[in-house]
């Protein structure tokens, strides 16, 4: 999405993205605050808190049928202090390189209670075996299914898959199937891709949406 430089002269030259309900030409409305927002920096591989401003828009069509909304750019998400970013680097501490929660919680300046509930999430809100069908079907090469562990560390291993798949994805989406308009994690990337054609939100206290990154493929 565009952003609107700061000199107002650019009103017209730079606009948000059209509205996504009725797909009208949208103007800027003003600005929301940001307070306090934690990111994982991927070069420093630092966590940093921000504050700041985040662009509003709204719709131009009359009818007051389409709500205003929020831009958010790069590495930003609804609804959250820990951004996609970080929790996608506490995950990945946790699950993949096989670090304490506690240890992970320090890093990451949180608290161990909220690196198990992310762990929880991302072991949940997809389905393994549809990745798998996916990554399957944009590639040749794909991917196995994965070994899923029946044991200990159960959520931690299966958040470390459906991460793995999850960059997999991203790497044949972007091999052609689908412009993909972020950098970074994988798991911000996609979710990103889906609030920004859908306007759909994945939250952690409430059933997610399904994650329409196929939208369009079917001809492949």
């Amino acid at each position: 999405m565009s952003v609107a430089p700061e000199d107002s002269r650019f009103k017209y030259e730079e606009r948000p993205a059209p509205c996504r309900v009725c797909g009208s030409v949208a103007w800027w409305n003003g600005w929301r605050p940001i307070k306090g927002e934690v990111v994982h920096d991927g070069v420093s591989d630092a966590v940093v808190r921000r504050e700041g401003r985040r662009h509003r828009a709204r719709c131009s069509c009359r009818d007051g049928k389409c709500r205003s909304w929020t831009v958010y750019g790069e590495d930003a998400y609804p609804h959250r202090v820990f951004q996609l970013s970080a929790v996608s680097s506490a995950v990945t501490t946790v699950a993949l390189e096989k670090v304490t929660m506690t240890e992970a919680a320090r890093r990451h300046d949180s608290s161990r209670r909220s690196v198990s509930r992310w762990v929880k999430w991302v072991a949940s809100f997809l389905d393994v075996a549809g990745l798998v069908r996916l990554c399957a079907r944009l590639g040749s090469q794909g991917l196995p299914p994965p070994a899923l562990a029946a044991s200990e560390a159960q959520a931690a291993h299966r958040a470390g898959v459906v991460l793995v798949l999850l960059d997999h994805l991203c790497g044949l989406l972007r091999e052609g199937w689908v412009a993909l308009s972020r950098d970074g994690p994988a798991l911000g990337v996609l979710l990103g891709d889906q609030l920004a054609r859908f306007g759909e939100v994945v939250l952690l206290t409430r059933p997610s949406p399904p994650l329409r990154v196929d939208v369009g493929l079917e001809a492949g």
